[in-house]
Parts: structure tokens; C-alpha cells; sequence
């Protein structure tokens, strides 16, 4: 199972994923699965995908394509894109053989970031995580850690960052 991690954080954001590639219950070899994509130098797009490779390639394959177009157009036919893979081929497939994305996208001076589902939907997340997050404690124990928690934290990294920001910006005032 891939790894894909997206979150918008106070000024950017951050897009993370594995590197193993499965082939069925068979581990693979290392692979790309954050893709940069925009004028040479500068990206304006991260894609990353878990699930099908072959799927997600050509998602990245059409992105870039049309890496030249709004972020909203992209959005659209990352949707699309997926939705025609995903009904072209869930026939032949197990029912846990698809592909979902991320996208980041730069657009009106920030980035935002979007879950792409391959049944043909998107939305802006402040943060997603395609996998499972568990938090391992020193002396023993381990624990899933829920989305919520995980925002929560988040939000509280915001406001000490700012915080300090404030603080940096006043003292060398």
C-alpha cells in the first residue's frame, strides 16, 4: 500500500510519499511517486497517487501536458481523467485496485490542495492522507492517529509559528 501525504501548512504547503512500489503482495522496486510539473525551474503543480501505478502515470502524463492551464482546469481533468481510467478498467480489476491523488497546485499567490478520487470527485483539504498515520511510543505502545487529531495538532503548529514569527519580527524591529 502507498503512502501519500498532503497538508497546507501556514505559508505552503508539503506533499510526501513512499518510494516502494508493490506488485501484488510482492515488494517491488523504488519508484518516483511526487511528481513536479510546471515551467522548467519553477513547479506549480505536485501531483503524487496511491493505488495503480499505471494509472497514476497517466494521470501525471495528462497534467503535464496541460501543465500550461489554470489550476481549476487541472483539478477538472485530474477528476476526469481518473473517472475514465477508473471506468474503462473496474471491470477487469479487484475492487481495492484503483487510484486516488493529490494535487498542490500554485494559484493566486498560495497553494492549495485537492484529494482526487478515481470515481470522478475532488475537493480542497487542508490536509489528506492516503494510508495510515500510527504514532510509536518511546518504552512501548503504538496508536492509530485519527484525522482530527492530526488537524488539531496542525492548527496548534500555526498559532506557535505565528506566534513566533510575531516575536522575531518585533524584537529585530
Amino acid at each position: 500500500m502507498s503512502f501519500i501525504f498532503g497538508g497546507r501548512c501556514a505559508d505552503g504547503a508539503v506533499v510526501a510519499a513512499d518510494r516502494r512500489v508493490l506488485r501484488g503482495l510482492e515488494l517491488g522496486e523504488d519508484s518516483d511517486k511526487v511528481y513536479l510539473l510546471g515551467p522548467q525551474g519553477t513547479p506549480t503543480m505536485v501531483v503524487s497517487f496511491a493505488g495503480v501505478r499505471d494509472f497514476g502515470l497517466r494521470l501525471v502524463d495528462v497534467l503535464r501536458e496541460n501543465r500550461e492551464q489554470p489550476l481549476a482546469e487541472l483539478v477538472r481533468l485530474a477528476k476526469t481523467t481518473l473517472r475514465e481510467i477508473w471506468d474503462a478498467n473496474k471491470d477487469a480489476l479487484r475492487d481495492d485496485a484503483r487510484v486516488d491523488a493529490l494535487l498542490a497546485g500554485y494559484d493566486e499567490g498560495g497553494w492549495r490542495l485537492f484529494l482526487v478520487s478515481c470515481e470522478g470527485w475532488a475537493e480542497e483539504s487542508p490536509l489528506e492522507c492516503l494510508g495510515d498515520v500510527f504514532l510509536l511510543r518511546d518504552g512501548g505502545g503504538v496508536e492509530r492517529v485519527e484525522e482530527e487529531r492530526v488537524l488539531t495538532a496542525l492548527g496548534q503548529v500555526d498559532m506557535v509559528a505565528a506566534g513566533l514569527r510575531r516575536t522575531l519580527l518585533e524584537g529585530l524591529g
